[in-house]
C-alpha cells in the first residue's frame, strides 16, 4: 500500500460481502479453487542449493520425484519447460495457458540474494519477484521487524502468515526453524506463484493441509486465498508490477487499469479448526487492513494473552482510518475500536508504531 513498507495483501474490506459456507464447502473452496500444493519431504539438507533430490507426496501417497533448487548463485529456471515440474502444474492452474504462465517468467527477476544475522551465524536466502516490483526494496531482513531471529532453530512452532506477499517472511521462519510448520495466505495469483517459486528455490518443504495438526510435520503450507473474517469468495485487483499495492475495495481512480480476479476468501479461525489446529505460536498479520475485521473476528485466540496465539506481529495500517487516498479500503472508527482494544489488552500499541509485536 502507498506509504507503507509490506507487500501485496488483500483486505477483506468492512464492504466485503461473501455467502458463509459448511466447512465442507470451504475445503472445497480451498483445495478446487486455491490451487494448493501438496506435501514435498526432503530427503536432503536444507536452504537454497541444498541436496540433490526431494519427493512430492500425492494425495494418494504415491510419490514422484521433484527437482531440487539450483545452487546458490545460479540462475533460477525462467521459462515454462524449465521449470520443476510442481511450480509448471501450478502456474499452468493459476494462469490458464502455458502463454499466461511465460508471460509472468518473462516478467520475474532472477533471485536475489538476501541474509539475516542469527546467533551463531547467518542465514541466507534467495528471492524473486516482478522485475519492476519493489517488494524487496522494503524489506530490510536484518532489522527483522517481525522478530523472526528469535524463533527457536530446534522448535517445533507454528507460524501462521496472513500476507504472505512473496514469501519473505514466510520462507525466513521456515528456513530459521527448520522443524517449524508455516501456513502462509497469499491471494494474488501473480505473487502466490513467486511464494511459491521462493519456497522452492529456498529448498523450503512443502506442507499438505493434513500437515496442519502434526507438531513432527515441518515445511510450508502455502494457500492460494485471503485470510480473513468471512468464507466465500472476493474480488482481487492488483497489478503484476507492483506487488506491494494488491487490493480490495478501491475507485478506478486510484488503481487503474489493474488486473482482477476471483480468489477464496476464508475465514481463519475456521480453516484453522477445521484442520485440527489448536495453538499458533507466532501470527504475522500484514494484510493491508484486513486486521480491522479480522482480529475482532479472531479475539477467542487472541485473548488471553497467554491463550491459544503466543505471540502477535505485524503492520497494523491506522492510515486506513483518516482520509488519506489509500490502494486498500478504509475501516471504519468502531473497527479501529475494537481491533485496538484487542491488540492494546496484549500489551501492543498500534497508534504509536505500524509494526507491532506483542
Amino acid at each position: 500500500m502507498d506509504a507503507l513498507r509490506t507487500g501485496s495483501k488483500i483486505r477483506l474490506g468492512p464492504g466485503a460481502r461473501a455467502p458463509q459456507r459448511s466447512p465442507a464447502q470451504r475445503g472445497a473452496a480451498v483445495a478446487c479453487a486455491a490451487v494448493l500444493l501438496l506435501g514435498v519431504v526432503w530427503l536432503s539438507p536444507r536452504g537454497a542449493g541444498g541436496g540433490s533430490g526431494s519427493w512430492l507426496r500425492t494425495g494418494a501417497g504415491r510419490a514422484a520425484p521433484i527437482e531440487p533448487p539450483p545452487p546458490p548463485g545460479a540462475p533460477a529456471p525462467a521459462t515454462v519447460d524449465a521449470l520443476p515440474r510442481h511450480l509448471r502444474d501450478l502456474g499452468l492452474r493459476l494462469f490458464g495457458s502455458r502463454e499466461g504462465l511465460a508471460k509472468v517468467l518473462d516478467n520475474m527477476a532472477q533471485p536475489r540474494d538476501v541474509s539475516m544475522t542469527v546467533p551463531g551465524g547467518v542465514l541466507r536466502m534467495r528471492y524473486v519477484q516482478a522485475k519492476t516490483d519493489i517488494a524487496l526494496n522494503h524489506m530490510s531482513f536484518e532489522s527483522d521487524d517481525y522478530r523472526l531471529r528469535t524463533l527457536d532453530p530446534e522448535g517445533r512452532s507454528l507460524v501462521v502468515d496472513v500476507g504472505s506477499n512473496i514469501g519473505d517472511a514466510a520462507v525466513t521462519a521456515a528456513l530459521r526453524a527448520p522443524k517449524s510448520r508455516v501456513l502462509a495466505f497469499e491471494p494474488a495469483p501473480t505473487t502466490y506463484f513467486y511464494l511459491c517459486y521462493n519456497a522452492w528455490v529456498n529448498g523450503v518443504p512443502l506442507l499438505a493441509e493434513a500437515d496442519l495438526a502434526n507438531p513432527e510435520a515441518a515445511g510450508l503450507l502455502a494457500v492460494h486465498g485471503a485470510a480473513g473474517a468471512r468464507s466465500g469468495t472476493m474480488t482481487v485487483r492488483w497489478s503484476d508490477t507492483i506487488s506491494i499495492n494488491a487490493a480490495v475495495g478501491t475507485d478506478s481512480q486510484i488503481i487503474g487499469d489493474w488486473n482482477s480476479a476471483e480468489v477464496p476468501a476464508i475465514r481463519l479461525k475456521d480453516y484453522l479448526a477445521d484442520h485440527g489446529v489448536e495453538r499458533v505460536d507466532v501470527f504475522k498479520i500484514d494484510c493491508e487492513g484486513c486486521e480491522f475485521e479480522l482480529i475482532p473476528d479472531f479475539e477467542s485466540w487472541l485473548l488471553p494473552k497467554d491463550g491459544k496465539v503466543g505471540r502477535v506481529t505485524g503492520e497494523i495500517h491506522m492510515v486506513l482510518l483518516t482520509n488519506t487516498p489509500t490502494h486498500a479500503g478504509k475501516a471504519t472508527k468502531e473497527q479501529g475500536a475494537e481491533m485496538t482494544r484487542i491488540l492494546e489488552a496484549r500489551g501492543c500499541k498500534p497508534h504509536a508504531s505500524a509494526i507491532v509485536n506483542c
